[in-house]
């Protein structure tokens, strides 16, 4: 006979002294025994508490002191625990003490599992923390400590050393930085010794974190990924954003090298089945180096967009942007670069700088040259330089090995194909000096820089 009507005759004598709570859950097995102290439920235990519905093979209640009530509940065997706003708990054991508000979960055949929305949790050993509301009880705190791992989203995938999921938010930590935590997503990963979960805002949050996505332009036959590490990381996977400060380094082989210290925003996209990087976007001071020896230094802004193949780039007020390769500097105010794709790598194709512009020679045992203009239009790979002027300025050029000054509205600077010198020609009104004024200008303009 089912303890529905057993539990009545066991428990008769003590009804009328269990306290409003215990009278109000309802309890049935197929066995049961009750010895003054220990309630003993055995073979498809059912209780219904004000935590939660339980079941469980067996079930050990036990009377606390001073009160009647029973303080504590442990179930084994086929454990499940359905709390009432939280989720549900399935492990082999489960001990519920309700005097320190504590409880223990562990399991060994398999690890235990807690499923919540959009979330299952799997640990050998889980701790529980549960607080009073008015006359009931909730799950306040569960703490996994050994074997972590999490399925968020169906796309996310954590495997940490502790995790502690409490007001919708769940903190992923690891023992040491040798083992962090390790989060992959369909084609990425993330290491960090901590990683948080915001269910609110469905914000991950990642301390120190290193790991790789999908790049700009992946290959079908050789997946290289972009990879990266920074001091802090926000990932909004609602909206596909990836955004880092502090220490930031990121490297696409397409691309090279990003650096630097304030903030970067990845925002990706769906591509054939893959999450690409659409656009890089960075504030504050940003290095951009690439294996073919060329680097970009912005101060302001800096965004490189896939689909145009376009970066821009600002200054602040205070430092100029500044365009290098082995053999010029340009340092302007904004930059404009046009790429194009050669081999899944972005090559540049024509750079556009504006805004007192500076351009300086950089090959080693050779005398210097230095100009002034407000545009530059240059070409990388031929190595044409137009300088110009906006009316009634002159763009300003002088030559130390030529000690040639030259005052123009527009000067190119190119290279002989054939005799692989180089040539330097102004267009429209020419002269071959400057003014007093256009000398004080120059001077003035570039005394700072070398």
């Amino acid at each position: 006979m089912k303890a529905a009507i057993l539990l009545m005759t066991v428990l008769s004598p003590i009804l009328s002294k269990v306290s409003a709570l215990e009278m109000s859950s309802d309890l049935s097995s197929d066995h049961a025994s009750y010895d003054g102290d220990l309630l003993r439920l055995e073979g498809n235990v059912f209780l219904n508490h004000d935590l939660g519905t339980m079941e469980a093979a067996l079930a050990v209640l036990k009377k606390g002191e001073p009160s009647l009530e029973f303080s504590t509940i442990e179930l084994s065997e086929k454990v499940s625990i359905e709390f009432e706003e939280k989720g549900s708990l399935f492990s082999d054991k489960a001990f519920l003490d309700f005097q320190t508000l504590k409880g223990t979960v562990i399991s060994q055949g398999y690890p235990a599992h807690f499923r919540g929305k959009d979330l299952d949790l799997f640990s050998t050993a889980i701790d529980l923390t549960f607080r009073k509301e008015s006359s009931s009880l909730a799950l306040d705190t569960l703490h996994a400590k050994e074997n972590v791992h999490l399925d968020y989203l169906k796309d996310f995938h954590l495997d940490c050393d502790n995790a502690t999921f409490s007001n919708e938010t769940l903190i992923a930590s690891s023992k040491s930085m040798t083992t962090p935590c390790h989060l992959s997503h369909i084609d990425g990963e993330i290491d960090a010794p901590k990683m948080t979960f915001d269910f609110d805002t469905e914000l991950l949050l990642f301390d120190y974190p290193k790991g790789k996505i999908s790049s700009f332009f992946p290959s079908s036959d050789s997946h290289e990924p972009c990879q990266f590490a920074s001091n802090l990381l926000t990932w909004d996977h609602q909206n596909d954003l990836l955004t880092l400060k502090g220490g930031v380094v990121i490297h696409d082989p397409a691309v090279g090298t990003l650096f630097g210290e304030n903030i970067f925003s990845l925002q990706q996209k769906s591509d054939m089945g893959k999450k690409v990087i659409q656009s890089i976007e960075t504030y504050g001071k940003t290095i951009l180096a690439t294996d073919d020896h060329q680097t970009l230094t912005s101060y302001g802004t800096m965004k490189l967009d896939r689909e145009e193949l376009k970066m821009s780039c600002t200054s602040d007020d205070q430092k100029q942007l500044i365009y290098e390769n082995q053999e010029v500097s340009l340092h302007a105010d904004r930059a404009s670069i046009e790429y194009t794709l050669i081999g899944m790598k972005l090559k540049p194709h024509v750079i556009y700088l504006d805004g007192n512009v500076k351009i300086f020679s950089r090959s080693e045992n050779r005398p210097l040259k230095k100009g002034i203009a407000d545009h530059i239009i240059y070409d990388p790979k031929t190595g044409e330089k137009r300088l110009l002027a906006d009316s009634p300025n002159h763009v300003l050029f002088w030559d130390d090995e030529k000690n040639l000054k030259l005052s123009a509205p527009e000067i190119v600077i190119s290279i002989d194909p054939v005799e692989k010198t180089e040539r330097v020609e102004g267009v429209g009104t020419v002269r071959f000096t400057f003014t007093e004024e256009e000398g004080k200008l120059f001077e003035k303009t570039l005394k700072e820089i070398p």
